[in-house]
């Protein structure tokens, strides 16, 4: 479901299992998906917009830590 806001949007995502596990799975096939593009292509310009979505996605230090302590 995604909610818009005035500045922003919010994405939410029912897992069915361990929401951390299923995320690190999304964000390592992103990944995966990203390296396989062509080296010397010209980059399409919403490239950037996936790159800033996956910026935001990535935990502060605080979140990671408690990620990391389960």
């Amino acid at each position: 479901m995604v909610r818009f806001e005035k500045d922003r949007y919010i994405i939410k995502v029912v897992t069915h299992c361990n929401p951390v596990e299923e995320w690190q799975d999304l964000m390592t096939g992103i990944y995966e998906l990203m390296r396989k593009m062509p080296a010397g292509e010209d980059v399409p310009e919403r490239f950037y917009a996936v790159i800033n979505f996956l910026l935001e996605m990535l935990p502060d230090w605080e979140q990671a830590k408690r990620m990391a302590a389960g």
